[in-house]
């Protein structure tokens, strides 16, 4: 039933809300099994929670109408897999992240993403070139 899903998704939802209330931000709060009807923990990690993070940035990259995209560094001398997120929106976001696995490392990095998306608040959070994924922009510029 995932009941054990829906206190994580609550608290990220809380925190998002509580900085930027919108009919965005409510339209999440009232669908947080979307959130997480996909996982993308793998067999690797020890942790059932890793993966959370990612699957709320791109069902709020969904929502809001970016894209994102993960660039991964392999591990080097430090140990640890590193990963870049950068998000389509006006201006464009970008976060790091680190862990012992790849999918650690993309939490990590959706992680600060959401932190950042939390900060400026979901009203303010534009798709590059001010929304023009929704295929009408054609028309208006004539």
């Amino acid at each position: 039933d995932g009941g054990d899903i829906k206190p994580i998704t609550v608290s990220v939802t809380k925190s998002v809300i509580s900085t930027a209330p919108s009919a965005t931000t409510n339209a999440i709060a009232l669908k947080p099994a979307a959130v997480t009807t996909t996982s993308t923990t793998g067999g690797s990690s020890s942790n059932p929670d890793v993966g959370r993070k990612k699957e709320q940035l791109m069902y709020l990259a969904q929502l809001l109408k970016f894209e994102v995209m993960f660039s991964d560094f392999p591990k080097g001398n430090h140990g640890e897999y590193l990963t870049l997120v950068t998000l389509s929106t006006d201006p464009p976001q970008l976060c790091h992240g680190s862990g012992a696995s790849l999918e650690e490392s993309h939490d990590e990095a959706a992680r600060g993403a959401l932190e950042i998306l939390s900060k400026i608040g979901l009203d303010n959070v534009k798709p590059k070139g001010g929304g023009a994924v929704t295929g009408d922009d054609s028309k208006s510029k004539k």
